[in-house]
């Protein structure tokens, strides 16, 4: 198995290229692209904050995000053969939408939890007057990309409720029975709060460092 720390940056953004340029079925599409334009993305800030191994893990927390902008958008561009299979096929990206999101939110709020209390004696310095030793600084920098990439994601996910609440109405128009859809964006409107909060906490930390 590859060890993460052993990917150079150079190597992540070929990653993040090969998804944009590999990927032919056209309803995974842009899935891919948006995967593969946010590990590029993430892999060169990841690498101004951490070398490799900040590169790495901002490739993946990029392909994260973008994937899931990506997916959302993909599925406004598709053609559909009847309004039944567009109704099947939207409720079950919006389910692993959701899902997606859920899983981003629970890891949203615990790293808030962790950032208030690692940052709470960093804010006192700073209070103070004291300068951040270099351990700090790159304590408050991993909190900063962090805090970024948990507002790409709530981003990606506001973008994702509203093409769900889009196609809801389109579908409403055309007969269809979209309870289930409209129970998916409900499931990823709740995700999403619950990552506006965490991004609240992470904002409330970092501004008594950063001001």
């Amino acid at each position: 198995m590859t060890s993460i720390g052993r990917w150079t940056p150079v190597s992540l953004v070929l990653v993040g290229a090969l998804a944009l340029a590999g990927c032919a079925d056209q309803k995974a599409s842009m899935t891919a692209q948006g995967a593969g334009v946010g590990a590029v993305g993430g892999a060169v800030i990841g690498g101004l904050f951490g070398g490799t191994r900040g590169a790495a893990i901002g490739a993946l927390a990029g392909a994260a995000a973008g994937g899931l902008g990506g997916y959302a958008l993909g599925s406004q561009q598709e053609q559909f053969a009847s309004t039944e299979q567009e109704l099947q096929v939207r409720t079950e990206r919006a389910r692993n939408i959701a899902a997606t999101q859920r899983d981003e939110a629970n890891r949203a709020r615990t790293a808030a939890a962790n950032y208030e209390r690692s940052l709470a004696p960093l804010s006192q310095q700073v209070a103070a007057g004291r300068r951040l030793n270099d351990s700090q600084r790159n304590t408050l920098a991993r909190a900063q990309a962090d805090r970024d990439d948990i507002r790409a994601k709530l981003e990606a996910g506001t973008k994702a409720s509203d093409e769900i609440r889009a196609a809801v109405a389109n579908l409403r128009q055309k007969g269809q029975n979209t309870s289930a859809l409209e129970s998916e964006g409900r499931d990823l409107s709740a995700s999403n709060a619950r990552l506006q909060g965490a991004l609240d906490r992470m904002n409330s930390a970092l501004g008594k460092i950063e001001a």
